[in-house]
């Protein structure tokens, strides 16, 4: 039968979830309330669904640049170098996570090279991983596997960014409050400075 559902599992678990989750937040900081209400017409229900959908495609984008670009591509490197005893990582934090730098054995990596010659791949890198990764695909059961990691990372990576990008939002409009308020303080001040001056004359 023909699957009619326009999503897939990674939509609903990477995408639609940090969606809602950023709205959500976003909605509890400037305390609209108009995720809270109690009833939803289909109208509504179609729009808020189509927001988070957009939203989470915008946070997804934001946490592959700032975890895997930046975090892991150049600070940690790459698990497909690091199983391979090639971390590119300072040694302060590779002694703070020793799990993420484990390399694989020996044997396993040479075994690993020796079966990819055939494709003309001598070395780890990202060509090696396409070549681990078409292999794997022929395997329906290890796909299963990938597929099910690969929701589990999604929904864990844009998760943690969807909520921080409110929560940096929050801080800043308390530090926008304090400031306006130090300034009406300062005016105050101000203009009982000058009332003490005029009451001197």
């Amino acid at each position: 039968m023909e699957n009619k559902i326009p999503f897939t599992s990674y939509d609903f678990w990477a995408y639609l979830s940090a969606g809602f989750l950023f709205l959500f937040i976003a909605d509890l900081v400037a305390g609209t309330g108009l995720l809270a209400r109690d009833r939803w017409t289909v109208v509504q229900g179609v729009v808020a669904v189509s927001a988070a959908y957009a939203v989470g495609q915008l946070v997804a984008s934001l946490s592959s640049l700032v975890f895997e670009r930046l975090l892991v591509g150049k600070l940690l490197g790459y698990p497909r170098n690091v199983l391979f005893g090639q971390p590119r990582a300072w040694r302060w934090v590779r002694a703070l996570m020793p799990g993420y730098f484990s390399a694989l054995p020996d044997q396993t990596r040479q075994a690993t090279l020796d079966k990819c010659k055939g494709t003309g791949i001598t070395s780890p890198g990202e060509g090696l991983f396409w070549a681990a990764f078409a292999n794997a695909r022929a395997t329906p059961s290890v796909m299963s596997r990938l597929d099910y990691f690969l929701n589990l990372y999604g929904f864990c990576r844009n998760t943690a960014h969807a909520g921080a990008l409110p929560r940096g939002d929050l801080l800043e409009i308390k530090a926008t409050d304090a400031l306006e308020k130090q300034k009406i303080a300062v005016a105050e001040n101000t203009v009982k400075i000058s009332l003490i001056s005029l009451a001197q004359l």
